[in-house]
C-alpha cells in the first residue's frame, strides 16, 4: 500500500463501519442499501442475527451523517474506494447482502477484492436486483426533468413519508437519488462468477425487478444458487414481515455450517 492510500484511510470517512456496534462478534454481515438509501435501512437486522454476527453497512457521501458530502455517481470511482477498506474482509468471515443497486455494487466489490487476493464471501445474498448482466426494463431516469424525476422515484416507494412529504428535503436529497441512479443504470458486468453461494430473493409484485431478470444471478457463482420469491414489490423487504426474519435464519446457518466442520474436526 502506498503513503496517499495510507493517509486517506487514517484521515477519511470510513464507507464501511458497523450499523449496530458488536465488535466481538465472530462474524460479519454487510449490507448495501438501494439507490438514495443509507445503511440505517439494515439497523433492524440486527435484532433477528443474534450476538454472533456485526452489522457493517455502506455509509456513502450524500445521505444520513454524510449528507453535505457529494454523492458518487460512478461505479468505479465507489468501488475502489471501497478497495482501499477491503482489510475489512480479512477480519472475520463475511456474508454480503444488497438491496437494488446496493446488491451489484456488492458484487462489484467482492469480484474485485477477491481478484485481488482478498477472501470471498461465505454467501451472497442479492435482494430486488436485476443481475449485473440483465436487461434494463426502463428507460433512463436520472437525465429526467426534475419534476418527472422525482415522481419516478416517488413511484417506485422506499422513501419514508417523512421525506415524501416535505418538497425542501426531495429537493435536497435529488443530487443523491440522481447520483445513485445514474450508477444503477449505467453499470452493466459480464458474468465473472463469485466462489461463493448466491440467494437471489425478490418481490412477486416487483415490475421493475420481475424474476426473469433475478434468475440471472446464477451465472454469477461457480457454488449452488436459488431465488426466493416474496410477496411483495420493490421494497418487498420492507413490506412484508416474514423476509427479514427468514432471510437472518438463512444467514445464521451459513455461519453454522462454516463453524460445524472445524467442530467435528476437533472432536
Amino acid at each position: 500500500m502506498n503513503m496517499k492510500n495510507s493517509l486517506l484511510k487514517s484521515t477519511e470517512p470510513r464507507l464501511l463501519k458497523p450499523v449496530v456496534e458488536n465488535a466481538s462478534a465472530p462474524y460479519q454481515l454487510i449490507c448495501f442499501p438501494c439507490a438514495g438509501g443509507n445503511a440505517s435501512m439494515f439497523q433492524s437486522w440486527a435484532d433477528f442475527l443474534g450476538a454472533d454476527i456485526e452489522l457493517l453497512g455502506l455509509h456513502a457521501p450524500g445521505r444520513g451523517a454524510r449528507f453535505a458530502e457529494p454523492a458518487f455517481d460512478n461505479m468505479d470511482a465507489l468501488v475502489n474506494c471501497l478497495l482501499d477498506e477491503a482489510d475489512v474482509l480479512e477480519r472475520k468471515p463475511y456474508i454480503l447482502l444488497g438491496h437494488s443497486l446496493g446488491a451489484r455494487v456488492a458484487y462489484e466489490f467482492a469480484k474485485r477484492a477477491t481478484q485481488l487476493g482478498y477472501p470471498a464471501p461465505l454467501h451472497f445474498i442479492a435482494s430486488g436486483s436485476r443481475a449485473p448482466n440483465g436487461p434494463k426494463v426502463s428507460s433512463p431516469t436520472h437525465s429526467l426533468p426534475s419534476s418527472e424525476f422525482m415522481n419516478t422515484i416517488l413511484e417506485m416507494g422506499g422513501i419514508p413519508d417523512e421525506v415524501r412529504e416535505s418538497q425542501e428535503m426531495l429537493h435536497l436529497l435529488e443530487p443523491t437519488f440522481r447520483a445513485d441512479f445514474k450508477i444503477a443504470e449505467q453499470y452493466t458486468s459480464t458474468a465473472i462468477p463469485l466462489d461463493c453461494p448466491i440467494t437471489a430473493i425478490c418481490g412477486d409484485e416487483d415490475y421493475k425487478v420481475p424474476e426473469g431478470l433475478v434468475k440471472k444471478w446464477g451465472s454469477f457463482t461457480t457454488s449452488s444458487w436459488c431465488v426466493r420469491c416474496f410477496s411483495g414489490g420493490h421494497f418487498f423487504i420492507n413490506q412484508n414481515p416474514h423476509v427479514i426474519p427468514e432471510i437472518s435464519r438463512l444467514i445464521v446457518r451459513c455461519f453454522a455450517l462454516f463453524t460445524k466442520p472445524k467442530m467435528d474436526m476437533v472432536s
